[in-house]
């Protein structure tokens, strides 16, 4: 759990507290005070979700781009069997490089940036060591 999740829950279970007290001693106010924080609290919750899953897409994205950089021998016998309108010039121009591996992908298959992305994540993963 990160500081945004962690926050977001706390400052909705304040908003849980005014609204409680607010209906008590019959105070709108604060039971809009305390709605107001439970939104509050959910967007920065939904918030600390997405920081969560970004940050995990960037670990698999760095395990791939390690795994290419230093088993490339293995990762080009790979790529010719899987790719095979890759010529050995293409393969030579990748030289290591999760980037240049993405961008060949995307030009010698005509896939967007995100596609390319995504295929050589994907086959890297078969290489973990």
């Amino acid at each position: 759990m990160n500081n945004y999740q962690l926050d977001g829950k706390l400052t909705q279970v304040k908003g849980d507290a005014k609204i409680w007290v607010g209906q008590l001693t019959n105070n709108q106010k604060m039971e809009l005070d305390g709605n107001a924080d439970k939104i509050k609290g959910s967007l920065q919750e939904k918030k600390g979700d997405l920081k969560a899953q970004i940050n995990e897409e960037l670990k698999k994205y760095e395990n791939a781009k390690k795994v290419f950089e230093t088993r490339t021998k293995e990762v080009n016998q790979g790529i010719q069997k899987k790719w095979n309108q890759l010529t050995n010039d293409d393969i030579n121009r990748i030289k290591g490089s999760f980037e240049n591996f993405s961008a060949t992908i995307k030009e010698k298959y005509n896939k967007t940036k995100n596609e390319a992305d995504q295929d050589v994540k994907n086959f890297m993963a078969e290489f973990k060591s």
